[in-house]
């Protein structure tokens, strides 16, 4: 009886163990792939980081200039880095832009629209103000 009991309990601990190891390495390959799906969503982060500051700079780039509505011969405003100055008013004002968002920084209210482009054309378009087409000055 002592030795069937022995060999039960001998049994089990067998038995357990190996279901231990099985556990244990499913729960380091878990890991694992729980370590590397991080890995891949680190670098697809900073892929999508790097990608959206390339098209900042790029888009940054192209709205730089001296631009015109077309309805007189002279500038309207000039954008650079990180201003925007209006010629008619000797204002200047900040703005950023975060993919293809604009927002410009009045004193009293922030101007928000979705710029593109068709060839030199800056098109700002508004939800408040509408679309509005301006020409970049050719140097």
């Amino acid at each position: 009886m002592t030795l069937k009991l022995l060999s039960i309990t001998i049994l089990i601990f067998f038995v357990c163990a190996d279901n231990f190891g099985q556990v244990s390495k499913a729960n380091n390959s878990l890991t694992l792939k729980q370590q590397n799906s991080k890995a891949l969503l680190s670098t697809d982060t900073n892929k999508k980081l790097k990608t959206t500051t390339q098209s900042n700079d790029t888009l940054r780039s192209r709205l730089k200039g001296i631009w015109t509505n077309g309805k007189t011969e002279n500038a309207v405003f000039e954008i650079k880095q990180n201003t925007i100055y209006y010629v008619d008013d000797l204002a200047t004002y900040k703005y950023t832009l975060f993919g293809n968002k604009l927002t410009i920084i009045y004193p009293d209210f922030s101007y928000k629209c979705i710029i593109t482009f068709h060839k030199d054309t800056l098109i700002m378009d508004s939800k408040e103000y509408g679309i509005a087409s301006y020409w970049k000055f050719k140097k």
